[in-house]
């Protein structure tokens, strides 16, 4: 069990590196998403499963990677790495219009996590109770993140 968490926790430092290297405010052509519709699904011991159809939405170089924050209107974000790290960059870009709201996002977000199995999340319980989610929920597409 500890070796898995090691490989997993080595895999994802991995890519964070790689994706602070790659990714830029060009790529948003390149950048995760398109995420449209919604699905209804369950969620059980705080995890929830990724829709397939967003899963395949994930690009290759985000690795799997997910971030999980605040999201519009008391709801819960899942930004997928990529998309992440160009919010951050336009910090750079307009710092003045995009500080607060990505000093907040980032200071409640949970920590970096890879997509479990058949493509699990787990949802920190404030988050949870902050968007009054108990045992099902919709995620809903937002174009380059998940709600």
């Amino acid at each position: 069990m500890k070796k898995v968490a090691k490989r997993q926790s080595d895999r994802l430092k991995e890519a964070l590196a790689e994706m602070e290297e790659q990714i830029s405010i060009k790529m948003l052509r390149v950048v995760s998403g398109e995420f449209t519709g919604f699905y209804e699904n369950g969620i059980w011991e705080n995890r929830v499963i990724i829709p397939a159809a967003f899963r395949e939405l994930i690009k290759p170089h985000a690795k799997k990677t997910v971030y999980v924050a605040f999201g519009p209107d008391g709801s819960v974000g899942i930004y997928p790495l990529d998309s992440w790290v160009l919010l951050k960059n336009k910090r750079k870009e307009d710092p003045q219009r995009a500080n607060k709201f990505l000093t907040i996002l980032e200071r409640y977000a949970m920590p970096p996590q890879v997509l479990e199995g058949p493509g699990r999340i787990r949802i920190r319980d404030d988050l949870l109770k902050r968007a009054n989610i108990t045992d099902k929920l919709i995620i809903a597409g937002n174009n380059h993140y998940m709600s």
